[in-house]
C-alpha cells in the first residue's frame, strides 16, 4: 500500500514482475505521480499477477516483494518492485 489507507480513492494495480507492459506501465510513474500529488486522496495498493505459464519467475519476484515488505514495510515493498522494473 501507497498512500493514506484512509484516501478517498483507492488505486488497486494487478501486476506481474515480469511482464514487459507491467514494467513500462511502472515506469512511466502514472500511479506513483498520482499519490504524491494526492497523498490524502489516493491510495495505491499492489496486487500480484504473475502469469506464471509465460513468467516463470514472477511468483519468486512477488514473494521476495512481500518479504521485502515485512522486513521494511511498504518503503521497503515499493523500492523492491521500482527495483524489479528497472531491469
Amino acid at each position: 500500500m501507497n498512500g493514506d489507507p484512509d484516501a478517498r480513492y483507492t488505486v488497486i494495480e494487478y501486476s506481474d514482475l515480469e511482464c514487459p507492459f507491467c514494467k513500462k506501465h511502472h515506469q512511466n510513474g502514472t500511479l506513483k505521480n498520482l499519490v504524491a500529488q494526492f497523498p490524502e486522496d489516493v491510495n495505491h495498493v499492489f496486487r500480484h499477477f504473475p502469469l506464471n505459464n509465460i513468467h516463470p519467475n514472477a511468483q519468486l519476484a512477488g514473494e521476495a516483494a512481500e518479504c521485502a515488505g515485512d522486513l521494511e514495510g511498504s518503503d521497503g515493498f515499493f523500492t523492491y518492485i521500482d527495483e524489479v522494473f528497472k531491469l
